[in-house]
């Protein structure tokens, strides 16, 4: 993991003002009749490998008549099923996220432009979540080779499941990178930089990462090639505000 400082920095104060940066927001106020004070943000950020995926596997199934459609989709997904738990993914991270039957229409020649119903389309999707991350591109291969054309792979999404050391790495340069812009300015103004008198923190995480579709399961057929899955990095940042006092 390798974290690194952000650059923010508002310094507000209650009191008469002694200074201010023409053209600029930033302002220190010092005033010994007054409630002094100097107010920093800082920023810290952390960076660690995800150590789980999350990937949307489907079905979609068409066809004239609904029993049809729906009985292909089912066939074939539990085909799909299979091949997820053959990797070694447990029922309790498969989850199905949807599942829609949607007629298919017509429109007749102008003017009335009559729709009718040609077919139906039945959609089921589960949510996969993958712990191995070494698993995960054999995974969507052995799933879309199961699936055939019917195979619909939709997101692909890696996390960090407990963050609690980023967060802590990320949160130690957030308060160091609000104490240095403080030190310095307190010294630019003449004054020495007190206790901190309010703390505030926000916490960003990481986004998802997309999956480009992969290729369908006639051409893995003759593909000698398996999908590549890149996992990357992800990011932890935590921003604090913090209220100083003047000495």
């Amino acid at each position: 993991m390798k974290g690194r400082a952000g650059i923010f920095v508002a310094v507000v104060a209650l009191g008469a003002l002694l200074l201010t940066a023409c053209g600029s927001e930033t302002k220190v106020i010092t005033d010994k009749g007054d409630t002094n004070g100097i107010s920093v943000q800082g920023q810290g950020v952390a960076y660690g490998s995800p150590d789980v995926a999350d990937v949307d596997i489907g079905v979609q199934a068409q066809a004239r008549d609904v029993s049809e459609a729906r009985s292909q989709a089912a066939q074939t997904m539990d085909a799909v099923n299979k091949a997820i738990k053959a990797n070694g993914v447990a029922d309790a991270d498969i989850r199905t996220t949807q599942f829609s039957v949607d007629p298919r229409y017509s429109s007749g020649p102008p003017p009335t432009n009559t729709q009718t119903i040609i077919g139906y389309t039945v959609t089921n999707v589960v949510t996969v979540r993958i712990r191995k991350l070494d698993t995960v591109g054999k995974i969507v291969d052995d799933a879309t080779a199961a699936g055939g054309n019917n195979t619909i792979i939709r997101r692909m999404s890696f996390g960090i499941l407990d963050q609690t050391k980023l967060q802590t790495e990320a949160r130690e340069l957030a308060v160091k990178d609000a104490k240095d812009r403080g030190t310095k300015l307190a010294q630019l103004n003449g004054v020495k930089l007190g206790k901190p008198m309010q703390v505030n923190e926000s916490l960003s995480g990481g986004s998802p990462i997309p999956l480009a579709a992969p290729q369908t399961g006639a051409s893995l057929a003759r593909s000698d090639f398996q999908t590549t899955i890149e996992t990357g990095q992800l990011r932890v940042a935590i921003n604090v505000s913090i209220n100083y006092a003047i000495e």
